[in-house]
């Protein structure tokens, strides 16, 4: 090895960074060419990362996209970029504080006394923090979780009223962390300080993520009784560059946020991949009898055994009532 020419080094070093580049940097591409004219999509958590990107791309397919965000200013200059970026005029924002029941109802108001339809709904927005929610919720579960949980539910009634006409499709974004997981019923609402360990910080976002799996199945369940035409999906973006854990970063000190810049820049893919998953759930042809499965790198893949136990699923759903208030009803 020592001795190898200078030109070596080099085609060796070009061959390694091509490499990295192809296997670790980039991702599969959704090509669906889906019309989305006369349709309406919500994003949440659109104004930056996997969902800005994902309600871009379903701009460009001429969707009417709104942008479901907490914040008013980054709302409104992520929807005048995709204005200014596809042409496409049909793209608003609504606000929305998902660590807040109250507000996730109002906002729900607020969509139904406007719009006539749903075709889309993306449940993107995520949190890495510990904390309490205005309700008295662990942050990671009141987001994460009860946020998916309260928007769907609540939306039901015009999903159901746009289904009569069109399919309708529900995504939600899990990751791969729902693999260390575990839904601890006797704690299911635990104490997790916003200066709690990086590592137990991780395992409970791993806890909300799984949640998001059996939400999605027991979903896909009680759908079948009797919505056909409305399906549902969740699924892993991949190991994606965005804002998650930024916070937690700053709050860690110089090194550990050097360490996270340092991993994220080698191994991470750019959002732009990250929002082809969630796409393909939401344009790709033919995958209705997938409904209720876990996607990865567009195809649907079978879950950790953990995460397959249809009791627990359906206790999770009843828990998640008695925390919000808010009941299927068939």
């Amino acid at each position: 090895m020592c001795g190898f020419s200078r030109s070596t080094w080099i085609l060796i070093f070009a061959v390694s960074v091509a490499l990295w580049l192809e296997f670790v940097k980039k991702g599969k591409l959704c090509h669906s060419k889906a019309d989305l004219t006369g349709k309406t999509v919500i994003v949440t958590g659109a104004n930056i990362g996997i969902g800005y990107e994902t309600a871009l791309a379903l701009a460009k397919q001429n969707a009417k996209v709104i942008l479901a965000c907490r914040n008013l200013k980054k709302a409104k200059d992520a929807v005048d970029r995709i204005k200014t970026s596809t042409g496409n005029s049909a793209v608003d924002y609504l606000i929305v504080d998902f660590s807040e029941m109250a507000d996730i109802k109002r906002a729900v108001r607020e969509f139904m006394s406007k719009e006539d339809r749903l075709d889309i709904l993306i449940n993107n927005a995520a949190i890495l923090s510990g904390g309490r929610t205005k309700d008295g919720l662990d942050m990671m579960l009141g987001v994460n979780h009860i946020g998916y949980f309260m928007l769907t539910n609540l939306l039901m009634p015009l999903m159901r009223k746009t289904s009569e006409k069109s399919p309708v499709r529900i995504i939600n974004v899990s990751s791969e962390a729902y693999k260390m997981g575990t839904i601890d019923f006797d704690n299911l609402n635990p104490d997790t300080p916003p200066d709690s360990s990086t590592l137990s910080l991780m395992i409970h976002y791993g806890d909300t993520k799984l949640m998001n799996v059996y939400f999605t199945s027991e979903l896909d369940a009680r759908l079948k009784d009797g919505e056909q035409a409305i399906t549902t999906y969740s699924l892993h973006p991949g190991d994606i560059t965005t804002n998650l854990g930024n916070d937690l970063a700053v709050e860690r000190g110089i090194l550990y946020e050097a360490f996270r810049n340092v991993y994220v820049f080698l191994f991470h893919k750019h959002t732009i991949y990250g929002a082809q998953t969630p796409l393909c759930c939401a344009m790709k042809e033919g995958i209705e009898t997938d409904s209720g499965r876990y996607f990865v790198n567009l195809e649907p893949v079978e879950l950790y055994q953990h995460a397959t136990n249809q009791e627990i699923g359906k206790k999770l759903w009843a828990e998640s009532e008695k925390l919000t208030g808010v009941h299927w009803k068939s």
